[in-house]
């Protein structure tokens, strides 16, 4: 027989553990999503997208995930609302997170429909990777951070034309167009940026390289290109002016019966032929040279507009306006 004092020891532990398994049991209960409440949530959401509330259905969705972040279903659910919402990068997300799930037995039950979303989702949504040097060197994409050197995963983007920047100081930065493709295929684009020494890069063409590091400009932007076209231009409307001043002194002359008819049965053309060789010989060349003065004038205003005596840089931000000659036409751009 027990004494009292180990009776009571006893006692106390057995109510002791009695309490402690009551505690699991109800903080097991408090964990456990109460699946009542999911699917009338569910529905709820459900109900939205069918009123044409796709963006209500989401913000639904997305509450409930956090009593439920383990539910297959409302993992789905999430997904095709955001692509309904165009959010193709959130609808990317989170299918991934239900991919992780593809034993489940929902995701089993559905597999053909789930492959019909994610085939939508691959139409929209690719994947891209910077490789190369130096460590640590700042890739964006549009001016959005997407990773740093060396990048060890493939960022999910939207499909589409973006402006890849890598940057990092000390270096020389690289800027050039990079277009993300479809599906899970991979865009990798290889970088490798110069270490800024102060000298010029090999293999740097004259005007500025991808690097976007400084250079002289090009002989064609120089300004005494500019008074070449303008000097031009003033001889071209000059000799147009001279040669219309011929044209009418000659044209008096023709016009003039006391110097071009005399008393004999000679014509005017007779008496004055050479005159009026004159006066078309002026005439085209005041014709001529007024048009050659025109395009002159054009050109000239033309060169105005691209001329420079800054050195070149392909950094957008320290370019604040530029213009290029086009066919037929003269393209400008600019940051304002």
């Amino acid at each position: 027989m027990l004494a009292p004092a180990a009776t009571r020891r006893l006692v106390t532990w057995v109510l002791a553990l009695s309490v402690f398994a009551l505690s699991l049991a109800r903080a097991a209960a408090a964990a456990e999503p109460d699946e009542s409440q999911l699917e009338a949530g569910i529905q709820q959401g459900i109900a939205l997208r069918r009123g044409g509330n796709d963006e209500g259905a989401l913000t639904l969705f997305l509450d409930l995930e956090k009593s439920n972040p383990g539910s297959i279903r409302l993992l789905l659910h999430i997904t095709t609302a955001a692509q309904a919402s165009g959010r193709w990068l959130m609808a990317h997300a989170y299918f991934r997170k239900a991919a992780a799930h593809k034993g489940d037995p929902y995701f089993v039950r559905y597999r053909t429909s789930i492959k019909a979303i994610e085939d939508a989702i691959d139409q929209h949504v690719g994947l891209f990777r910077a490789v190369g040097a130096p460590e640590g060197a700042e890739v964006r994409l549009n001016g959005e951070l997407v990773g740093t050197l060396p990048m060890a995963e493939a960022k999910p983007i939207d499909v589409g034309q973006y402006i890849l920047d890598v940057t990092r100081p000390g270096f020389y930065p690289l800027r050039r167009s990079v277009s993300v493709g479809p599906g899970s295929t991979l865009t990798q684009e290889a970088v490798d940026l110069n270490e800024n020494t102060g000298a010029r890069p090999a293999g740097q063409d004259s005007a500025h390289n991808e690097r976007g590091s400084l250079a002289q400009p090009p002989w064609y932007r120089a300004h005494w290109v500019t008074w070449t076209l303008g000097g031009a231009t003033v001889v071209a409307g000059a000799t147009s002016g001279v040669a219309l001043l011929m044209r009418n002194r000659s044209a008096d002359h023709w016009n003039d019966d006391s110097r071009c008819l005399d008393n004999t049965s000679r014509t005017r053309d007779e008496v004055c032929g050479s005159v009026r060789k004159d006066i078309s010989f002026a005439q085209n060349v005041a014709v001529g040279a007024g048009i050659a003065a025109g395009v002159l004038a054009t050109a000239t205003l033309t060169h105005l507009l691209i001329a420079t005596d800054r050195p070149a840089t392909t950094d957008a931000r320290a370019r604040r306006f530029d213009c290029s000659p086009g066919l037929g036409a003269v393209l400008c751009s600019g940051n304002f």
